[in-house]
């Protein structure tokens, strides 16, 4: 993504564009050619004291009604295998290791 100086102005404007478009975060950045972090960040900047009330409203309702996490059920899981045990291991770039069981 094109590294782009954007005014808080500009980025009152992205925001309202966003709260319209019916699109996730990542959707929305991809389509709009922005870094994920840059809009987050700046969102975090202007919520503080620019944003207008009635985006930031609109923002918090849309983050609060998307899917972007899917729940892992162990029940289902378990009843759709031969056994119940299973293990789950993330490992970050930076060397944190995340590890889930279910023994």
């Amino acid at each position: 993504m094109a590294n782009t100086h954007r005014t808080p102005e500009q980025w009152q404007q992205i925001f309202e564009q966003y709260a319209s478009s019916g699109l996730q975060i990542a959707t929305f950045c991809k389509q709009q050619k922005i870094n994920t972090s840059s809009f987050y960040a700046w969102r975090k900047r202007l919520a503080s004291h620019s944003l207008s009330p009635s985006v930031a409203d609109k923002l918090r309702s849309l983050e609060k009604n998307q899917a972007d996490w899917v729940d892992i059920i162990p029940e289902k899981i378990a009843s759709s295998s031969l056994h119940s045990c299973w293990d789950i291991e993330l490992a970050l770039p930076n060397g944190i290791v995340l590890r889930m069981m279910n023994s």
